[in-house]
């Protein structure tokens, strides 16, 4: 079944770019991030991945923000915005689930990670199973092109 075109599937995007925005304008627009010490310090994590990358000439910053290396991406950022990216799961009622578990499926994708999957799909309703998948595409495929 189709993601519905709404909602959490535009909501997840735009919570992974604010990670990558905080680079450049130090504030999350989130009030529940702004006041969680564990994204302030994620936000800052990445802005400051993203600061050594640019230095590091893994990224170009003008006349806008450009991924270079996709190594870089993949070995220093994308685990990164994982971690940031499970905070909107759990923000949005991922719950019954570890963050753990989280994380590893939505870094190695249901094949990498068949037991963790089987054990998301008992806990988890298909739409959410559908935002998971979703959030591995993103990582994956789709935020290293943005």
């Amino acid at each position: 079944k189709r993601l519905d075109l709404f909602g959490p599937r535009w909501h997840l995007p735009i919570h992974l770019l604010e990670g990558i925005f905080f680079a450049k304008s130090g504030s999350l627009s989130s009030a529940a991030l702004a006041e969680s010490k564990h994204g302030k310090k994620l936000a800052q994590q990445i802005s400051y991945a993203i600061q050594k990358g640019i230095s590091e000439k893994s990224f170009q910053s003008t006349p806008h923000l450009v991924l270079l290396s996709p190594k870089y991406y993949h070995s220093t950022l994308k685990k990164l915005l994982a971690q940031w990216l499970v905070l909107w799961y759990l923000q949005n009622k991922f719950d019954g689930v570890s963050s753990s578990h989280i994380l590893a499926y939505i870094l190695n994708g249901p094949i990498a990670e068949m037991t963790i999957a089987a054990k998301l799909m008992q806990t988890l309703k298909p739409k959410q199973m559908q935002l998971l998948n979703l959030g591995n595409e993103w990582l994956r495929s789709f935020l290293p092109h943005v």
